[in-house]
């Protein structure tokens, strides 16, 4: 969410996610993200959410410049900031696919502290390629107690800060929303905002087909999906129609009526509003940063 219209885009979010910013928490965004923007020469930052923790709360914000390079982009184009007080940003570093595997076999809140160590226990030898439709094997949390690995593991140590970026990048890429048609691809197939587009109409603003997810299409399969559409120059992202848990998104009218809140179910704490009749959408996540893995007993 825009800095400069923070408060009015809570005031829509809020009762959606069951949580919102302190009046201090307020001010120090409002006052220390144009300062972020300006010292990483960002063309644009946005509050991003809060993550929870037993001690601290993250602060998350994202800057990114434009225009975006989103087909067969092999990750985000926007750079990710936490603070614990919203004056002071640190940026999260990427991760690669071995330290995200480690990250996901974590399932425990967050304390607060970045540089919190999670010890775990893998295997020693090397993954044999993991066949279509399996998984891989993930590591388990073990007892930092300075004993050594039973034979043939090995014991590896994850920081909070990476679970972190674990985490943001993971609820990104499954409830970063924009309205359809809010963001158009250019003659040089850069995402670029649509500076023609007026709203959702109210008779297509409840359907998941009227959004999609803003990330990088890389997926082959989706790219000759998406080069079948009527209109290449607004379909360029995958809509929420195929989401797999089907039914993971909800849909309802905010408080006053003039916007469409959506909450992700996979994601507790995930939001996105689009204005009915006007041109101002946002999402953001106010959560413990988990996974609801039992939402199969939901739908």
């Amino acid at each position: 969410m825009d800095p400069s219209t923070l408060s009015s885009a809570l005031e829509i979010v809020a009762p959606a996610c069951g949580s919102t910013l302190s009046i201090n928490e307020r001010v120090a965004l409002e006052t220390s993200l144009p300062i972020l923007k300006s010292a990483n020469s960002f063309d644009k930052i946005v509050f991003w959410g809060r993550i929870s923790g037993v001690a601290n709360d993250y602060l998350i914000a994202q800057g990114y410049n434009l225009p975006y390079a989103m087909i067969e982009a092999t990750s985000s184009p926007a750079s990710s900031f936490y603070s614990v007080d919203g004056a002071t940003w640190l940026k999260l570093d990427p991760v690669d696919a071995a330290i995200v595997l480690r990250c996901s076999s974590l399932n425990k809140p967050f304390s607060g502290d970045a540089s919190t160590v999670s010890a775990l226990t893998e295997r020693a030898e090397p993954r044999a390629p993991v066949a279509e439709g399996e998984e891989a094997e993930a590591p388990v949390e073990a007892e930092d107690d300075g004993e050594p690995a039973p034979e043939g593991y090995v014991k590896s140590n994850v920081t909070e800060a990476q679970r972190l970026a674990c985490a943001v990048a993971s609820i990104d890429f499954s409830t970063a929303v924009v309205p359809k048609g809010s963001m158009i691809m250019d003659a040089n197939e850069n995402v670029v905002v649509n500076r023609s587009f007026t709203g959702l109409d109210g008779k297509d603003a409840m359907s998941a087909a009227s959004y999609c997810h803003f990330r990088p299409v890389a997926d082959p399969k989706t790219i000759v999906k998406l080069g079948d559409n009527k209109s290449p120059a607004a379909d360029i992202f995958e809509t929420l129609s195929d989401d797999v848990p089907s039914g993971c998104w909800t849909f309802k009218l905010s408080g006053t009526g003039a916007a469409v809140v959506l909450n992700n179910l996979l994601w507790p704490g995930s939001v996105a509003y689009s204005s009915l009749g006007g041109n101002s959408f946002g999402y953001c996540y106010f959560g413990t940063g988990l996974k609801n893995n039992d939402i199969a007993f939901m739908l």
